[in-house]
């Protein structure tokens, strides 16, 4: 695992993950409830892997990042 990877702790916001995946080549799968104003959440996948990325407002959770983190490590060996 890439050693950036490593660092799943760091507090980041949903927009900047999803700035991350899109760099990564991770597509918009699909959205839901962002045009409620109250969050939601986007699919975005890559080479048949899919992740889940949480669009309310805060920062992510570790747990969370760990999860996206380790997608973009397997769309980038798949």
């Amino acid at each position: 695992m890439h050693p950036s990877f490593m660092m799943y702790n760091v507090a980041m916001k949903w927009r900047e993950v999803k700035r991350l995946l899109q760099r990564e080549g991770f597509q918009v799968v699909k959205e839901r409830g962002r045009t409620r104003g109250k969050g939601g959440h986007m699919l975005f996948e890559k080479n048949g892997v899919r992740t889940m990325l949480p669009t309310g407002s805060g920062e992510l959770k570790p747990a969370t990042m760990k999860s996206i983190l380790e997608a973009i490590e397997e769309a980038r060996d798949a």
